[in-house]
């Protein structure tokens, strides 16, 4: 208020006197309490260089005291900016660390999850794998039990075929039937039991049996074509079903080798998806873990930063305001002292109009 009078005085138009000067200095309680000071010293007679000088001393201590708050602003201002960057540099460390342990967990998170998924359907493969060789293995143990029992009965059949064409043969030579008949009928006995042939051989048996009460050459002839069709169709038998065997083996031979690798790739995969759940596990828990840890240091940073900037913001409201106040206060007393030390008879005139 003052210094927009002191301007305006300088306006020679709108120039003031003395007592609307001084007037106007007493509106404050600093200018009140120097006119106070003033007018107790022209009531004591103390010279009024005195006084003046008086002024003056309290003017150098205003702004002592003014270059004294503008050090230790210069110094809380740079306090402030250095705590304020360093506050904003670890917040963006922090910050960066979060958004890093963020995108682990995400990240594991899917890897973990996928490898669940991969681990399920590597499973599945497994126990099919597993199963596969295990019917297999069974299967072919049934056909080679198979082909075993049906080699037996075709070279039990043969073996009793070929002694049926001796026992004709010596019959045709002049050996009399009495002689070679026990063994006849073992061998019709083999024939009549055999389980995969007895019912092909029936015809056959029944003709040997006529052969033994009746010998004759065409018969004889007849049967042992049919014999010996009967013996090559049995061998010819036995060779193909020697060879579906060996075939059969050998293509179980390389599906089981295929199946055993796969099987065991399978077993290697779901160690590996496990492994890697639990490595995805570990580090999804550790990476939660320091999470925490960090956002309690970033809020525990963001509160200090509001702290800090809240203390910076108010020195620097009572800088500005002391100083204004100081400022004010300077030229309260470079007015009251130009006054006086200039113009006394004005001064004491009005000081004789007022009351302490």
């Amino acid at each position: 208020m003052l210094a927009l009078v002191l301007v305006a005085s300088a306006k020679p138009a709108a120039k003031l006197d003395t007592r609307s000067i001084l007037a106007e200095v007493e509106k404050s309680q600093f200018g009140s309490s120097m006119m106070n000071f003033v007018q107790l010293n022209a009531a004591g007679e103390v010279p009024v260089d005195e006084v003046s000088t008086i002024l003056e001393e309290v003017l150098d201590q205003l702004q002592n005291r003014q270059a004294d708050a503008d050090s230790n602003n210069a110094t809380n201002q740079a306090i402030c900016d250095e705590t304020l960057s360093n506050f904003a540099s670890q917040l963006a460390s922090e910050r960066s660390t979060i958004e890093s342990l963020e995108n682990s967990v995400e990240t594991n998170t899917q890897i973990r999850d996928e490898a669940k998924r991969s681990l399920e359907q590597a499973a599945t493969d497994y126990e099919e794998t597993v199963n596969a060789l295990e019917s297999g293995e069974a299967q072919r143990e049934g056909e080679n039990t198979k082909w075993v029992d049906t080699n037996y009965e075709i070279e039990e059949a043969s073996v009793a075929i070929e002694e049926t064409i001796k026992l004709i043969k010596h019959l045709i030579h002049g050996v009399s039937f009495a002689q070679i008949k026990p063994r006849y009928d073992v061998v019709q006995e083999k024939l009549r039991k055999s389980a995969k042939f007895g019912t092909l051989f029936k015809p056959l048996i029944l003709s040997l049996s006529e052969l033994a009460t009746k010998l004759n050459y065409e018969s004889v002839v007849k049967i042992l074509d049919l014999l010996n069709n009967i013996l090559g169709a049995l061998r010819q038998s036995q060779t193909d079903y020697r060879v579906a065997e060996e075939n059969a083996a050998a293509d179980w031979e390389s599906l089981e080798t295929h199946l055993t690798d796969q099987k065991q790739a399978l077993a290697g995969k779901k160690s590996r998806l496990n492994s890697l759940i639990t490595s995805s596990d570990d580090i999804i828990s550790q990476s939660q873990e320091s999470l925490g840890f960090h956002r309690e240091i970033q809020a525990k940073l963001e509160a200090s930063e509001m702290d800090q900037e809240t203390w910076c913001e108010a020195v620097s409201e009572i800088y500005v305001r002391e100083t204004a106040e100081r400022s004010r206060q300077s030229e309260i007393l470079e007015t009251l002292n130009d006054h006086v030390s200039d113009k006394w008879s004005a001064v004491a005139e009005y000081l004789q109009t007022r009351t302490v």
